[in-house]
């Protein structure tokens, strides 16, 4: 096997070094070739070098030449989306579709490049979304997470070699973590008190969605025995999601966590107000599902239901049903430790639960009136 350094200048003067390595032919009598672009300083770059000329003649660089990402795409659609989440699987899907099957899912592995990838990256970012706006730094970031996904995969199964482009490729920068924009508390209140001439159903799941944070999926998926009436209490251990074909499924929360959250007494007067006006039910039925409770419905029924109602409460047109989830974060960050908001949030990390500390605004009200007390002895 042979190798050799090639220096190039970068446009800011900084030397890098690219090794390339030559790795036999294809069945179609095409030069294959490892590439790697290494930052120096040159002695370094030749032990690389060197590494990779023995990892290709000892053969950990056996590739099979003719596989496209689109093959990549199929292979880890079979093998490992059937034991992820549907609302993941969907993600990927989207992805896939929208961002990634055009431009790349025609191109051989080999020829998927840090080049080619950040480029697509830099367009997508100018105009990959809607009406060729930019698209999102988070989503351009979440593309390249799949790529790098397939390319792993294919690494693995010796369709590339590894490190793949994904890994040497400049990733999209993403901004810093704004605090979370929670609606403000009149807007909570009018909203629920405008869901009054909608029908009791719907005053209940905005009542939850405030008071519990509970995503709307989760919400969906609440039964009867899920209430316990002897402790005022709510458990949630399952969410309504919806797979590629449309079908809903039920399964657990998005991060398989089971809670059990205390209701205030009027909270859970509104749902043992809907269990005695319902027909009769068993404790298994959904209490917002269908009319008989036996099967539950689309969480996107309820935000279409929501967004119908928005337009008539001042300062809700921007509105999300989401939101309620960040209102109660935020107002609880206020009042009680994070790992009691945590908790109720069902967040898997606190860090995350750390964004709606950011308008703790009362606490640190609080503690500023304490300390100048205390300077005034």
């Amino acid at each position: 096997m042979r190798g050799h350094i090639r220096e190039r200048t970068t446009k800011s003067g900084s030397v890098r070094f690219q090794l390339v390595v030559y790795a036999g032919t294809d069945s179609h009598g095409r030069k294959l070739y490892v590439r790697e672009t290494h930052p120096g300083p040159r002695r370094q770059a030749e032990v690389r070098l060197a590494q990779l000329v023995a990892g290709v003649a000892a053969g950990a660089a056996r590739t099979e030449p003719g596989r496209t990402l689109h093959d990549a795409w199929n292979g880890w659609w079979q093998s490992r989306a059937p034991s992820l989440s549907p609302n993941t699987v969907r993600g990927y899907e989207r992805i896939w579709r929208c961002y990634l099957q055009r431009p790349l899912g025609h191109r051989r592995l080999c020829d998927i490049t840090p080049e080619v990838l950040e480029r697509l990256y830099a367009q997508l970012a100018r105009e990959g979304g809607k009406s060729g706006r930019p698209l999102s730094s988070q989503t351009v970031r979440a593309t390249h997470m799949v790529v790098a996904t397939l390319l792993t995969t294919a690494a693995r199964w010796d369709w590339i070699t590894t490190p793949h482009a994904a890994t040497r490729a400049l990733t999209p920068s993403v901004p810093n973590v704004q605090p979370v924009r929670a609606p403000e508390s009149h807007v909570i209140r009018d909203a629920i008190a405008a869901a009054h001439a909608c029908g009791p159903h719907i005053v209940a799941f905005l009542r939850l969605a405030a008071i519990t944070g509970a995503r709307r999926e989760e919400l969906c998926a609440l039964r009867w025995d899920d209430f316990d009436p002897d402790t005022t209490t709510m458990r949630i251990d399952e969410a309504v999601k919806k797979s590629i074909d449309g079908t809903l499924v039920i399964g657990p929360t998005k991060t398989h966590q089971q809670r059990t959250l205390t209701l205030d007494g009027a909270t859970f007067a509104l749902v043992e107000a809907l269990r005695s006006t319902a027909t009769p039910t068993a404790s298994s039925d959904f209490v917002f599902g269908t009319a008989d409770g036996t099967n539950a419905i689309s969480p996107d029924a309820w935000t279409n239901r929501w967004r119908r109602l928005r337009t008539k409460v001042p300062g809700a047109a921007q509105v999300r049903l989401h939101d309620f989830r960040h209102w109660q974060g935020t107002q609880g960050a206020q009042v009680a430790p994070l790992p009691v908001v945590q908790a109720r949030l069902g967040h898997s990390r606190l860090t995350t639960t750390g964004i709606y500390a950011k308008r703790r605004m009362l606490a640190d009200a609080a503690a500023a009136a304490a300390l100048a007390e205390e300077l005034a002895g």
